[in-house]
């Protein structure tokens, strides 16, 4: 199988909240995680971890405390996590920010190498994180810092085919030199 562009995938990824049965190879689950990895964060630190959520158990507690089915439908969940206290600090921008951009990152080359590989995903990070960080045994506090669980990525083959989600069109989103100034390139 010939790898998507980036480009190709960037403009192929879906939101999927339907999936369909399948077994997710151990070798495209760990080409997920190794885009993870690779990512960029500040000064290298890299204040994330990663659960697999594979036991169909624990999807549907997940699903159950988020009200979000398709955390139970997806052949495998990944808890994203980010600890502050790793993350790195400069030019009086808050630790918070840092670690939003390091994990930002990180899930977006996950989102990107699922699509690569025909693979489905769907974010949810709107959820309770005591119940969630309950389920997955997250401890509340460690020395190293408290581990969020930012945001869970359900993984799978898709089992719908959502339409194209209308984007701005770049002139109305890019300025030149000024906030407002159109950029008369775009």
């Amino acid at each position: 199988m010939l790898a998507l562009e980036v480009r190709e995938a960037i403009r192929k990824r879906r939101s999927i909240r339907k999936f369909k049965p399948y077994d997710l190879p151990k070798d495209k689950l760990l080409e997920i995680l190794e885009a993870a990895r690779l990512s960029p964060s500040y000064a290298n630190t890299q204040p994330w971890r990663f659960i697999v959520v594979e036991d169909e158990a624990v999807k549907r507690k997940l699903a159950e405390v988020t009200a979000h089915r398709f955390l139970a439908e997806a052949s495998v969940t990944i808890a994203v996590l980010g600890n502050e206290k790793l993350a790195g600090s400069s030019g009086g921008i808050p630790k918070r920010s840092w670690l939003d951009m390091d994990i930002g990152a990180a899930i977006e080359n996950m989102l990107l190498q699922a699509t690569e590989l025909g693979l489905a995903t769907c974010l949810d990070g709107s959820f309770r994180q005591r119940e969630v960080k309950r389920v997955l045994k997250v401890p509340e506090q460690v020395r190293s810092g408290d581990w969020r669980v930012m945001v869970l990525l359900s993984v799978g083959l898709a089992g719908e085919e959502p339409a194209f989600q209308e984007r701005k069109p770049l002139e109305q989103l890019v300025y030149l030199n000024e906030f407002g100034k159109p950029h008369p390139g775009v």
